[in-house]
Parts: structure tokens; C-alpha cells; sequence
């Protein structure tokens, strides 16, 4: 179901010369990661490639294990989970008129 999400934030990818602060602290980033009501689902890279799930930030980092550091500076695994623990009512889905 990583097709169905409310939120998603990726490393760009891309390198426009952009010398900021946050844009240094972004370079070497190589993940897409998407929150949903239920769980997470991240993956490597922006072209195609395997999508892994879990119901929190601890169990994306444990199936992408160590390099995850590396492939995210800047931490947008925990950026999603706070997003989905934070603003996320499951209870939602199931209010009626």
C-alpha cells in the first residue's frame, strides 16, 4: 500500500548549486520515505526500487540497517514518524456524517 500515503518528504537529489547551510547538510541523502495511517514505508533512492514498511521510524531504520546515517542526514525517517504519530487519527477512517 505505498501508493496511499498522506505525507512524503525525499532527498531532491539533484545538485543546483545551492552552498546553504540545510542543502550541505542534505547532500549524500538517498531516501523517500512516506507516512501513512498506519506505518511508514521508505526506500532507497528516487528511481524505482523496493519499498520497506513498518509501524515506526525504529523498524525502518532496523530493516534498512546501519547505513541508514549515511542515506539520511538529516533525519526525515524521524521527521515522518513525528508527522504520523503526531498528526495522524486513524480513528478518522472511521467517522461518519
Amino acid at each position: 500500500m505505498t501508493g496511499i500515503y498522506l505525507f512524503s518528504v525525499s532527498y531532491a537529489g539533484s545538485d543546483d548549486g545551492d552552498d546553504s547551510l540545510f542543502a550541505q547538510a542534505a547532500r549524500g541523502g538517498d531516501l523517500v520515505v512516506r507516512a501513512g495511517y498506519f506505518g511508514l514505508c521508505a526506500k532507497r533512492g528516487l528511481g524505482p526500487g523496493a519499498w520497506v514498511c513498518s509501524a515506526s521510524a525504529f523498524g525502518i531504520k532496523s530493516i534498512l540497517g546501519g547505513e541508514t546515517s549515511r542515506q539520511d542526514p538529516l533525519d526525515i525517517v524521524d521527521m515522518a514518524d513525528r508527522f504520523k504519530s503526531g498528526v495522524v487519527f486513524p480513528g478518522l477512517l472511521w467517522a461518519q456524517d
